[in-house]
């Protein structure tokens, strides 16, 4: 089982499920492979002081979005069914993940962390507005059964 671990956005995102899944992986000796080192909630990792790979290589060798998403989820796959995947914001967000997700349905484990619209929603300072994140897809969906 591949565990996947939003690390949120910020230091203080990463759950206590999140925090103490990533230090048992590294009690087993389980790959701990971060999607990026270049955001603030990778500081989460150093502090935990464990061992890990950054992926940041795979984004220069990717031509598009779409294939540095492929690719990444080439590279969890590739670290073996133990691997722990730490990616920024939540887990489900996340099209690696969901890149992941597709061939190894069942075989993937997410702990989700701190959504990246939420933060963007709390610092554009709409937190105390009422609204509903929709999914595009859901939308979609929606309009094709006659629901909008």
């Amino acid at each position: 089982m591949i565990t996947v671990i939003g690390l949120g956005v910020s230091v203080g995102d990463l759950t206590k499920r999140g925090e103490q899944a990533i230090i048992n992986a590294q009690k087993i000796g389980a790959p701990i492979l971060v999607r990026t080192a270049n955001t603030r909630s990778y500081q989460s990792v150093l502090d935990l002081g464990v061992e890990h790979v950054c992926l940041d290589d795979v984004y220069e060798s990717s031509r598009s979005f779409s294939t540095l998403a492929k690719n990444l989820a080439k590279r969890v796959a590739q670290a073996g069914e133990n691997a722990v995947y730490l990616v920024d914001g939540s887990a489900t967000e996340d099209n690696s993940v969901k890149a992941l997700c597709k061939p190894l349905r069942g075989k993937v484990e997410i702990i989700d962390g701190v959504s990246k619209v939420t933060s963007l929603v709390r610092l554009a300072g709409f937190d105390s507005c009422s609204y509903t994140a929709v999914s595009a897809y859901e939308l979609l969906e929606r309009a094709q059964n006659g629901g909008l």
